[in-house]
């Protein structure tokens, strides 16, 4: 066993083998308990960022959803297919920090990349790439208030 995942209507709290990081995630689901699997998974992803509350509401703001842990050095977030977003402060991770924001991306898969990009737009979203068609279908790049990349993808034959 890997780890532990406990449900009730209210929190889930995952507990990996050796107790080393405990989530307690605020959600409504039934009761469900289960166990995680020995191949690993994407759990979450972190970013680091020069200030987590700034981030946060940037990120609550796109992402129309409130983190499910937050301290001044760090916030995650849970997002709707099981991910969590982490950011954490550049100055209190460790190991320390030492490549800059824009060596990766994040990337999000929506119905409509035209539309998300219209309604980024009215809330003032840096944009680093307009909409286009490339060889992973439709997408844009937003820029979040660090400069992480974010990219929105449109997969699939459309």
């Amino acid at each position: 066993m890997q780890g532990v995942l406990i449900c009730s209507n209210t929190l889930i709290k995952a507990v990996d083998i050796f107790s080393t990081y405990t989530y307690n995630i605020h959600m409504n689901h039934s009761l469900l308990q289960g166990e995680f699997s020995m191949v690993p998974q994407l759990g979450f992803i972190l970013l680091f960022v020069e200030n987590p509350q700034k981030s946060s509401l940037f990120y609550q703001d796109i992402l129309e959803i409130k983190p499910v842990k937050e301290s001044p050095t760090f916030v995650m977030f849970a997002l709707k297919n099981g991910v969590m977003l982490g950011l954490w402060s550049r100055y209190t991770a460790a190991p320390p920090v030492v490549v800059s924001p824009g060596a990766m991306e994040v990337c999000v898969v929506v119905e409509d990349v035209d539309a998300l990009y219209e309604v980024w737009g009215k809330k003032h979203v840096t944009i680093a790439q307009k909409p286009t068609d490339m060889e992973m279908g439709r997408t844009f790049v937003a820029l979040d208030p660090d400069g992480h990349r974010i990219r929105v993808c449109l997969l699939g034959d459309h």
